[in-house]
């Protein structure tokens, strides 16, 4: 083989070898969900009687207190929601519950809280944590029977 040849050769061999070096890693990561990229956190909370997430409408005490938390993101499995309602006037935790995710679970998540006494008329706070970290918080009040119906 001539010298020309054989160096023809070397420099073919050291482009193919300098172009799949300095080609693009791969492209799974790039076409792959942008979803399973995002952690997982709580885009919005609605705290209120049951239905109130599609009809806004004043809490009274004889309601269920219905929470509506609604999830973006990619949920490992085995995290936690965990939803409290603590009564402001004196601080005390009046409600819990904690919800397991599944990964590629549910965006939506209802937590109802009910009582066999009337609530409380006044302000709650609704406190939501993802596996231990604050998440989100909502406040709710909780109107008197006759202001919430209004005069008739």
């Amino acid at each position: 083989m001539s010298a020309q040849r054989l160096a023809t050769a070397l420099l073919s061999a050291g482009l193919l070898v300098l172009a799949t070096a300095c080609r693009p890693a791969s492209t799974d990561e790039a076409t792959s969900s942008p979803q399973a990229a995002e952690p997982l956190r709580v885009a919005e909370i609605i705290a209120g009687p049951p239905g109130a997430a599609a009809s806004p409408r004043p809490a009274t005490p004889t309601d269920p207190v219905e929470i509506v938390l609604r999830t973006a993101g990619h949920a490992a499995a085995g995290s936690a929601l965990e939803v409290k309602l603590i009564a402001l006037a004196d601080g005390q935790t009046v409600g819990a519950e904690t919800v397991r995710l599944e990964a590629g679970g549910s965006e939506e998540h209802i937590v109802r809280f009910e009582r066999e006494a009337p609530w409380t008329p006044g302000r709650y706070l609704v406190e939501v944590t993802l596996d231990g970290n604050l998440a989100g918080h909502q406040e709710l009040e909780i109107h008197p029977a006759e202001l919430a119906t209004g005069p008739e």
